[in-house]
């Protein structure tokens, strides 16, 4: 991802902030030269300084076949992003159209999750991170079928590359007064960018 130094995060924790808000990826591989792409959620795990993905797939997505350990993988999070009108600007000839938005992209290695009880403990975790009041019944033999037809994994983090295009490179005024227009749309997403720039006074 190209990322100018100003629209680069400068705190590690906000990247790991947005893949645990925005927990919806597209995970992208490479196959014969060709490139590949799921969309699909998927769980941040902390364990000490270690930080991993953790997801499942369809058995029939042909991806996960493509998963080795020295193929890194990429997994794309988008967070909140809205349009930015050049007549919100103090006048000016060469003001143009943009866009804001915040993304982290993640590079990792991955392995496939022992299928059986690993594989529905996924399950159950991920489900657990939407509908707190879900449980999963491991015992029950339709769900143990169900298992079956899934695959699990897990990506070992090796970097996050994270980008906040705030209007930063705006002056002052320009960014005061897009913060305003998007914290006053009636789109949730600008909202969400309006918000973005508050915490990070841009």
């Amino acid at each position: 991802m190209y990322i100018p130094p100003h629209f680069a995060a400068n705190d590690p924790e906000l990247g790991l902030e947005l893949i645990e808000r925005h927990g919806f990826a597209t995970l992208v591989t490479v196959h014969d030269g060709l490139p590949f792409a799921t969309h699909l959620p998927l769980l941040l795990e902390r364990r000490g300084d270690r930080r991993s993905l953790v997801g499942h797939v369809a058995r029939a997505n042909p991806q996960w076949q493509q998963f080795a350990a020295d193929q890194p993988v990429l997994a794309v999070f988008t967070g909140p992003h809205a349009y930015v009108s050049p007549t919100w600007y103090a006048p000016h000839p060469d003001n143009v159209p943009t866009w804001n938005y915040v993304a982290a992209h993640v590079r990792g290695f991955p392995r496939v999750i022992a299928p059986g009880a690993p594989t529905l403990d996924v399950v159950q975790r991920l489900s657990a991170r939407y509908d707190e009041g879900f449980h999963l019944d491991a015992d029950s033999a339709s769900i143990q079928k169900l298992a079956r037809a899934i695959v699990a994994f897990e990506i070992e983090i090796t970097e996050i590359l994270t980008k906040v295009k705030l209007s930063q490179n705006r002056p002052a005024t320009d960014r005061a007064e897009v913060a305003h227009r998007l914290a006053t749309s009636d789109d949730r997403d600008a909202q969400g960018v309006a918000s973005w720039m508050a915490r990070l006074h841009t």
